[in-house]
């Protein structure tokens, strides 16, 4: 089985979520959405599907027609959609911020010392204390839009 998410489904879901950045945007049907992502309409109503059905849905649409499998009108996109396409912070792509500002920093400095200690906190964040750093900034991501 192929994977699809790359290909497919993120290409759609990135065209939605940008067309939704427009306060003005109500809803989009199937036809606006093949024109914004440029897919063929076979491949995005798979991809509609797959996001609409996800658990938890990647995308908010009206219930389609019995006789269809995929949303033909959709109103919104979810908390979920804007992280997969990185608007939303997550935990991971946080640590992955801060181990590349480690690193620019690195680059920058002229004091060996402290050079080499930036990049051995880099490193750290970059292997050895990547999980914990990641469950800490998930915590405070929680806490900060007040789900905690």
């Amino acid at each position: 089985m192929d994977d699809t998410w790359a290909n497919r489904e993120l290409p759609v879901l990135q065209a939605i979520v940008a067309a939704f950045e427009d306060p003005g945007q109500l809803g989009l049907r199937i036809g606006d959405v093949i024109k914004l992502c440029g897919l063929p309409e076979r491949a995005v109503q798979l991809a509609l599907r797959a996001l609409w059905e996800a658990s938890p849905p990647f995308i908010e649409a009206a219930r389609p027609p019995e006789q269809m499998t995929y949303p033909v009108h959709i109103v919104g996109v979810t908390e979920r959609a804007r992280r997969a396409v990185g608007q939303w912070p997550t935990p991971e792509n946080l640590v992955a911020r801060l181990v590349e500002g480690f690193n620019a920093a690195a680059d920058q400095e002229p004091d060996p010392v402290r050079k080499k200690r930036l990049r051995e906190a880099a490193g750290l964040l970059g292997e050895t204390a990547r999980s914990v750093a990641t469950e800490v900034i998930a915590k405070v991501i929680v806490h900060a839009g007040g789900m905690g």
